[in-house]
């Protein structure tokens, strides 16, 4: 079994970026029928994939998620504490979309190996609610790690050194701020603030939370602070957006509950800058480690992302390069051997079948010609004989005309 590893360095119990699949690719499962035409002449319509389905990280990935979260939140929404496969989703942190250059550029400022980052890690992945799951995808809500974190991250960063983690742990949980859009301003939250214990629950069970939710408080999770500063840096890409988190956060610290969002908000801007950076040094960074393990950490990003990452061959690449060595080696051999003409490699297969024809023709007509001559000599031979009655002689013409 592969050893889980994570970022490592400053930050003990923080834990470390992932590998593995970077995105991962779902195969249609089909029987025999499905892949056969009816009567009709036209194939039965595919089941529809709901998009929970569609949009779900790997089973594997989806069970990892539930064993770090059943000690915080059970298989509850972050947010609305409610429990329900029906509507409740597995939510990305930094999105599974990210391209390949970011991937390497944030895998670098980490201080990971090339193509180790794995976004289906367990550490940015976690539960929401079905709308809330949509509206954190859409820019709606972000969550801010402690001040204490962010600070030891923009130290880091600032430093221009690499950063590296430690080795994940799936009793550690850290504490972020939700911080709402204003578009959120009629959006309510109900949340659970009791046990369950029975069938319907009371109305006391639960709380009815508006904007900007200073009673939310700080809520606890397992995702990894450095994910969340990636996802929160990206949401506040225009000054628009960080304008529009600002009033909120203005607004919480009015009523006297996070006071400290706004600088909060400024670090992780800076520290995202950092890490969004080229990379420094491709020579040495971009180098294959010829670790084949997957893990849900980080010793290795999965086939999806190893067949297209920097400097790394598709298959059909593989076999287009194979061809074309094979072609070159028969060029050079045709050009370095005296007894093969340099031109026959490219001569067609239409142009090889009439020269052998045109061979064939050649033997036939050399063996016509010679059995002419034998006859024309047998016809002088027999006159010949006939003008001096020699009997040997005929015999001779007779077994030879036979």
């Amino acid at each position: 079994m592969p050893v889980e590893q994570e970022p490592s360095e400053l930050w003990g119990s923080e834990n470390p970026c992932k590998q593995g699949n970077m995105s991962t690719s779902y195969d249609d499962e089909s029987d025999t029928e499905s892949n056969t035409f009816s009567s009709s002449s036209h194939r039965e319509p595919a089941p529809r994939i709901s998009r929970i389905e569609r949009n779900a990280p790997p089973v594997n990935a989806r069970k990892r998620v539930d064993i770090a979260t059943r000690r915080l939140s059970q298989d509850r929404c972050l947010l609305e504490e409610t429990a329900s496969s029906v509507i409740v989703e597995y939510a990305y942190v930094l999105p599974r979309a990210t391209s390949r250059e970011m991937l390497n550029r944030l895998e670098y400022a980490w201080g990971m190996k090339w193509r180790t980052l794995n976004v289906n890690t367990r550490y940015n992945i976690f539960r929401l609610g079905v709308k809330f799951r949509s509206l954190f995808d859409d820019n709606k809500w972000l969550l801010l790690p402690s001040r204490d974190v962010v600070q030891r991250y923009y130290n880091v960063a600032m430093s221009g050194e690499r950063t590296g983690y430690d080795a994940p742990d799936t009793d550690i949980s850290y504490e972020y701020t939700f911080l709402a859009h204003p578009d959120m301003i009629d959006v309510p939250i109900l949340r659970r603030n009791l046990a369950i214990l029975g069938s319907p629950p009371p109305p006391s069970a639960y709380a009815i939370l508006t904007y900007p939710y200073p009673e939310l408080g700080s809520l606890k999770s397992h995702i990894s602070p450095h994910y969340v500063i990636c996802n929160t840096a990206q949401k506040l890409a225009t000054s628009d957006l960080l304008l529009a988190y600002q009033q909120t956060a203005r607004e919480l610290a009015e009523n006297g509950s996070h006071t400290e969002l706004d600088d909060i908000l400024k670090m992780v801007l800076s520290i995202y800058e950092a890490w969004k950076k080229p990379v420094a040094d491709p020579t040495s960074f971009f180098i294959e480690d010829g670790n084949g393990n997957f893990s849900d950490t980080s010793e290795r990003t999965m086939g999806c992302r190893a067949k297209a990452g920097h400097g790394v061959k598709r298959p059909r690449d593989e076999r287009l390069e194979s061809i074309g060595s094979s072609r070159q080696a028969n060029s050079k051999k045709a050009k370095s051997s005296p007894t093969i003409n340099k031109d026959a490699t490219r001569l067609s297969k239409k142009a090889l079948r009439s020269l052998d024809g045109k061979a064939r023709l050649s033997e036939r007509r050399a063996r016509t010609q010679k059995l002419g001559s034998v006859k024309n000599w047998a016809a002088e031979v027999a006159t010949s004989a006939t003008g001096i009655g020699d009997p040997d002689q005929m015999d001779i013409v007779h077994e030879t005309k036979d």
